[in-house]
């Protein structure tokens, strides 16, 4: 990219995409050893220290060339300087435009996301503005349709029904992960859409960016759906009332849930867990529990997260039998945890108990019938008489 600007502040400027991700970002992806972006005034060099770029574009190299920077005043004083806001600003412009020419190619594409697409995530997350939507659009994204490639959210958008005002999400330790997730099942019986994160960053983006083109990016394991659904499912009454099973899970679940009710959401699993609107996922759990290590506190500062809600299905023979049963037996406690367990592992959550559970699932596995062998009868062989 070179280019040159006269105005308000008067400069040149040639910058230009590395081939590979440089070696100094390899172990720290915002090392401040790695800044390549050299600042003349007047052909004189000054330092290649300055921010000319905000992080996000520290694999950027080129250098500048400024007629209108003082040169005879400190560091400090300078990058506080009006006038290298405004080479900021053109320089961070010019970048997007680059990388919008590279994404016309998909080859090329292919090789400047897999170097630099994670710089491009942290770009949407910190921008805002105009900055943010471009970044948004370079963004690309695993989802339900688009098998082992990628998709954008606006080739996402633009294959959503026109009445369609969401774009849906889930977020799992893998693309494999999250596409099993449970809350998903209905979803995919009527072909809706999903972006599958595999990554903290990819959730953090979703919602940093919270709308693209008028759709609301929401994750899928959080809203209720209702308007996706369009109660095209009949709410009919098959499983009877579970109000009574519902309650009896609360006070069996205990601290482990905030609330259980019957799901919409469900077609062949019995029970997922949910968050609502301000939980955060287990993925997020996960990486605020890594961040916060070093801390006595969970999260350190961010507070316990708070207990998800059980989702259970009221046509799965699992729960119908704990509808009809007796509550009171220890093989209904059993399933009921058994039931939650499933839930959190096919959800992406960790079992508390990981002995209870293997040991319930032994239990499990020693009253099944498994049928005996079959004799297999011998064939009779005629013998060969040799002369």
């Amino acid at each position: 990219v070179h280019f040159a600007l006269e105005g308000q502040v008067q400069f040149k400027a040639l910058m230009y995409v590395p081939g590979r991700l440089p070696f100094e970002l390899n172990n720290n992806m915002f090392d401040d050893n790695a800044n390549a972006m050299k600042l003349y005034v007047k052909r004189v060099f000054i330092n290649d220290k300055f921010d000319l770029l905000p992080r996000w574009l520290v694999f950027m190299r080129g250098i500048v060339d400024s007629e209108d920077l003082p040169l005879n005043v400190g560091r400090e004083i300078l990058q506080k300087s009006k006038m290298l806001g405004v080479i900021q600003r053109r320089l961070v412009r010019k970048s997007l435009d680059a990388f919008a020419d590279i994404q016309k190619n998909a080859t090329e594409y292919d090789g400047f996301w897999k170097n630099f697409g994670k710089y491009i995530k942290v770009g949407a997350v910190e921008e805002t503005g105009d900055v943010q939507k471009d970044l948004a659009k370079l963004c690309r994204f695993y989802s339900t349709t688009s098998g082992d490639g990628y998709t954008t959210l606006a080739e996402y958008a633009e294959r959503l029904d026109e009445n369609a005002t969401k774009i849906l999400y889930v977020s799992g330790d893998s693309r494999a992960a999250a596409a099993m997730s449970p809350v998903l099942e209905r979803l995919k019986k009527i072909d809706y859409e999903v972006l599958l994160l595999p990554e903290p960053l990819d959730e953090i983006l979703c919602q940093s960016v919270g709308e693209f083109e008028g759709k609301k990016l929401v994750d899928a394991a959080k809203d209720d759906l209702a308007d996706v659904f369009n109660d095209d499912l009949d709410d009919d009454d098959d499983a009877g009332d579970l109000e009574e099973l519902c309650s009896w899970l609360t006070l069996r679940l205990g601290k482990k849930v905030s609330s259980v009710k019957r799901s919409k959401r469900l077609v062949d699993a019995p029970a997922a867990l949910v968050e609502g609107a301000y939980g955060m996922s287990p993925t997020m759990r996960r990486y605020m529990s890594a961040q916060a290590v070093a801390q006595d506190d969970e999260f350190s500062g961010f507070g316990a997260a708070a207990a998800p809600t059980l989702e259970i299905n009221g046509k799965s023979p699992v729960v119908l039998a704990l509808r009809d049963g007796d509550l009171d037996s220890p093989e209904a406690e059993d399933a009921a945890d058994l039931l939650f367990d499933v839930a959190a592992l096919t959800g992406g959550y960790d079992i508390d108990d990981a002995a209870a559970f293997a040991s319930k699932v032994t239990k499990l596995m020693g009253a099944t019938d498994i049928p005996p062998k079959k004799e297999i009868e011998a064939e009779p062989v005629e013998a060969e008489i040799v002369e």
